[in-house]
């Protein structure tokens, strides 16, 4: 390499350097050159400054014409245009479209589901907006126009109350089960003078009229349905003292009057009263449910009236007193019925001890009598309630001819201190239930020290039917034993069969063409699971040790394997 070779060569680099200082300058003109820690020329700064100088030289660019341009800031980017941004967005907005629509699903549903039934499906357990089969084949029959009027405007009424809301679904069940009833609502406040076409009414808002035919024709035959004695049946908090709704009453009220106002014929049931009333108060709510079945009821005072011919039924109901000589006459020549026979008497027993040497006699006179204690049960198979001898599950099958029309006879049949009913003539007395081979009787004085498990006895009978015949008719009395068997939440359980199995009973005895057709109050209540004594002795076990005791296996199993792996 000659001398002016190496000169071109220290040129060209001098040159170099030259044009990179230059840049450099023009790069800290721009700013690109930022300092750290308030530091220009510190050993943090260097690694930055050369990096941003070769940052420079790579984003410089010489233009056509040979001038060098102005180098470019790193443009940032923009978080909101990046695939994350969008694919997230895109969910959140998605998310939203379906709340949405599940609303707008939910408004259509609800508001479809209230003006059109058809629509509306139920999935309660108690079926509260459905009919029954009792009630579609009664309601299928009807060939007169029927009206039912809810007494409060329609928006009002399913506003007020949420049981309100499932009366009303289920009322319109019956227009579309049968185009001849149809369903009105007459708001009192808007018409004052609607009262004055009741006038022995007491009308109250929300209470039901179900009428047949034309209200202004003088054969317009309805029946009014209170709403809080009839419609539905209402229960007390004892802690708070407020009053709440126990069962709904509306489907077998609503029918019951539909069957009521196109029947030409009633069955009347005469209360037997003057010796003593019952002041608990349970008859009370078998007396709805008879009511709610399409049964008269009246009360005869047998100091002072007559049981009248036109009853079907008569019923004695826990006397506190004896019978007067002029009371037991009253009933046996109600009973003879002039030698035709064809009524029927249903006697309960005081759960006390009462002397009662009259009524004793005319028991005696139908071949039966009234045991002078309490049953006690020891057999777990039979007792709802551990430990508790004085409730019975009775067997029910003894009566079979009196079982005809009970769509479900699985069912339990309960009782709580059992007179025991004892068949003194047996040719003319049947058993209807019993309590298991395993009962004891307590005496009416015994001391609390008496038990049971001593005093075995064998089975007891709960209920027992005597007849007398006539040709081809008969007249019966009936024997129950435990007054407890007719309180109002076991008449409308869906557990015990005992609602069922009493109004099945009064059908039968009084011929009733609608024999087997019952219609039990529906529980809104929540429904609990029965489980007797004997069943909790097993499944109690299982619980409580059997399966802990296999869980805790399997894990120390699972650990030793895991272990040695």
């Amino acid at each position: 390499m000659d001398f002016k070779d190496e000169k071109n060569m220290n040129n060209n680099g001098a040159e170099q350097e030259s044009k990179i200082s230059d840049e450099a300058a023009s790069a800290l003109e721009s700013g690109l050159f930022e300092e750290k820690d308030g530091s220009a020329g510190g050993e943090n700064a260097q690694p930055e400054a050369a990096e941003a100088t070769i940052e420079t030289v790579e984003t410089t660019e010489t233009a056509d014409d040979g001038k060098k341009r102005k180098p470019k800031r790193k443009s940032r980017k923009n978080p909101f245009a990046s695939r994350k941004f969008k694919k997230g967005s895109f969910a959140v907005i998605l998310t939203c479209l379906v709340v949405a629509c599940v609303i707008v699903i939910n408004i259509i549903v609800n508001v479809l589901q209230s003006k059109v039934p058809v629509f509306s499906i139920d999935m309660t357990g108690q079926n509260l907006y459905e009919l029954s089969d009792s009630s579609k084949e009664i309601v299928d029959k009807v060939d007169k126009d029927i009206t039912i009027t809810v007494l409060g405007a329609e928006d009002a009424y399913t506003m007020a109350d949420q049981n309100f809301l499932q009366a009303n679904n289920l009322l319109k069940k019956y227009a579309m089960e049968n185009s001849k009833i149809k369903i009105e609502y007459v708001d009192l406040a808007a018409n004052p003078n609607y009262i004055n076409n009741y006038p022995n009414e007491n009308l109250s808002i929300y209470s039901y009229i179900v009428g047949c035919g034309n209200k202004d024709d003088k054969d317009y035959r309805y029946k009014y349905l209170d709403k809080s004695t009839e419609l539905f049946v209402l229960g007390t908090d004892y802690t708070s003292g407020e009053t709440y709704v126990e069962s709904s009453n509306v489907e077998s009220a609503v029918t019951s009057a539909i069957s009521y106002v196109t029947s030409e014929k009633t069955t009347k049931v005469a209360l037997l009263e003057g010796f003593g009333d019952d002041s608990s108060g349970i008859f009370d709510s078998f007396t709805s449910l008879l009511k709610s079945n399409n049964y008269e009821t009246v009360e005869v005072n047998l100091l002072t009236g007559e049981i009248s011919s036109d009853c079907d039924m008569a019923v004695l109901f826990q006397p506190t007193s004896d019978l007067t000589d002029e009371a037991v006459d009253k009933i046996s020549d109600y009973l003879n019925n002039g030698g035709k026979y064809g009524k029927n008497l249903f006697y309960v027993p005081p759960t006390a001890k009462v002397d009662s040497p009259n009524t004793d006699a005319f028991l005696a006179e139908w071949g039966m009598s009234v045991g002078q204690g309490i049953v006690a049960e020891t057999d777990s198979a039979h007792m709802p309630y551990n430990g508790d001898y004085y409730c019975s599950i009775y067997d029910y099958e003894n009566g079979s001819e009196y079982l005809e029309g009970l769509k479900d006879t699985t069912k339990y049949f309960i009782g709580v201190y059992t007179r025991p009913i004892m068949i003194d003539d047996d040719t003319m007395v049947k058993s209807l239930a019993t309590t298991s081979e395993s009962s004891a009787m307590s005496p009416m004085d015994a001391d609390e020290n008496w038990n049971p498990l001593d005093h075995i006895e064998g089975s007891f009978n709960a209920g027992a039917i005597s007849t007398k015949t006539s040709g081809d008719s008969k007249s019966t009395v009936t024997a129950w034993g435990s007054a407890m068997s007719f309180y109002g939440q076991w008449l409308n359980s869906n557990i015990f069969i005992n609602g069922e199995y009493f109004v099945n009973l009064f059908n039968i005895l009084t011929n009733r063409e609608d024999t087997g057709v019952v219609i039990d109050s529906k529980s809104v209540q929540a429904e609990q699971l029965g489980i007797m004594s004997d069943q909790i002795n097993v499944i109690g076990p299982i619980f409580m040790w059997v399966i802990p005791i296999i869980v805790a296996a399997i894990g120390i199993i699972v650990f030793i394997r895991r272990r040695h792996r």
